[in-house]
């Protein structure tokens, strides 16, 4: 293995535990600034979960049939493009 890769998948095995560390706090202040329930806020938490799964679900074969690197490449830039969408929606 070569010896810059291990950083790299070290930090995708991160993002999914990283989403989900920053996603419990915030859901409180969530509540507040969309002006909706805290129960409304929670039940988002299935969503994400069920994304989380689907996605692993979808992922797997993907990667076999395009190689691991693409589908990873993808899967990171939307990661941050979701990310950088969700930052807009408070504003």
């Amino acid at each position: 293995m070569r010896r810059n890769l291990l950083p790299i998948l070290m930090s995708m095995v991160l993002l999914s535990p990283l989403a989900i560390d920053i996603y419990l706090p915030s859901m409180p202040t969530m509540a507040t600034e969309f002006a909706v329930s805290a129960s409304d806020v929670q039940s988002t938490l299935v969503l994400f979960l069920f994304a989380m799964g689907l996605g692993q679900v979808l992922i797997g074969p993907l990667a076999d049939r395009y190689g691991r690197r693409p589908v990873a490449i993808f899967g990171i830039l939307l990661y941050g493009a979701s990310s950088l969408l969700a930052a807009a929606a408070i504003e």
